[in-house]
């Protein structure tokens, strides 16, 4: 079965983002973040005081940017991407919601709308690539029957997961 395609498919006068296109967070312990997204089966690239998660086999621009900072794991922004032509009406309609417009923030690009979010971080709306399918990814082929029910299996014995998306 092939795998979903990540073309612009819209709805005819539906105004929306399409994609979540990344999102950022800060940690206090970046080699800690790398363990754990490396054994969660990400592609793990480390520039400096940054990780930039990719999928393997997905886009080549990161789904996620994890940065070193004191303090509390935090989420810092979310960014959504949106069609050509449809930031300003997103932008009108988030006005007159009341959305509160900020500067762009550190770790982001200026690129875009920048509104603050309910609970205090940001979000970023800029024109950009669908990076969601338009239909489920095929399914992963299932394990074989479990010997002795109850117990894992090996760990040696378990394939390396690779997320898709």
């Amino acid at each position: 079965m092939p795998e979903p395609s990540a073309g612009p498919a819209r709805r005819a006068g539906a105004l929306a983002v399409h994609s979540l296109s990344r999102f950022v967070t800060t940690v206090p312990d970046l080699d800690a973040a790398e363990r754990f997204h490396r054994a969660f089966g990400l592609d793990v690239r480390r520039s400096g005081d940054r990780l930039d998660l990719h999928t393997f086999g997905g886009p080549p621009s990161p789904w996620a940017t994890i940065h070193a900072a004191p303090g509390r794991k935090t989420l810092q922004f979310l960014s959504f991407s949106c069609f050509e032509g449809e930031l300003e009406a997103i932008a009108a309609r988030a006005a007159g919601c009341g959305a509160e417009r900020i500067d762009p923030h550190p770790f982001g690009t200026p690129d875009g709308l920048w509104l603050r979010h309910p609970d205090g971080w940001a979000v970023q709306v800029s024109v950009g690539p669908k990076k969601t399918p338009d239909r489920p990814t095929t399914a992963a082929v299932p394990p074989g029957p479990v010997r002795e029910a109850g117990r894992a299996p090996a760990r040696s014995a378990v394939r390396e997961v690779r997320p898709r998306r």
